[in-house]
């Protein structure tokens, strides 16, 4: 997983945001097989993804899988957390849906 990852950050800076989602989606997948959906390295994985999503121009479902992360960060390593002022950062920095902040949900 953290292979995929390390690749998926390289291809990002090179600007192959498509290609690096893909190997996001997975080291996702290895991690939740390992660790499951609830640990703070899925909630990892899910920030990057969130973070690509919204760069890429995919701004509702980004902020959407970025909620999912920070809500894991909450449970996991509580509101104090660096993780989870970064996932604030890249929330705050991400324009809102035409639907609204209220609107939003966290992706499953």
């Amino acid at each position: 997983a953290n292979t995929y990852n390390n690749m998926a950050v390289a291809y990002k800076k090179q600007g192959q945001v498509q290609r690096a989602l893909e190997l996001y989606s997975k080291d996702l997948a290895i991690t939740r097989t390992i660790l499951g959906d609830q640990h703070a390295h899925t909630a990892i994985t899910l920030s990057n993804i969130g973070k690509a999503l919204v760069e890429s121009g995919e701004v509702a479902e980004g902020r959407s899988v970025l909620l999912r992360a920070k809500a894991i960060f909450l449970a996991t390593l509580g509101a104090d957390h660096p993780h989870v002022r970064n996932v604030d950062v890249i929330l705050a920095a991400a324009p809102v849906p035409d639907d609204g902040p209220a609107q939003e949900k966290p992706a499953d």
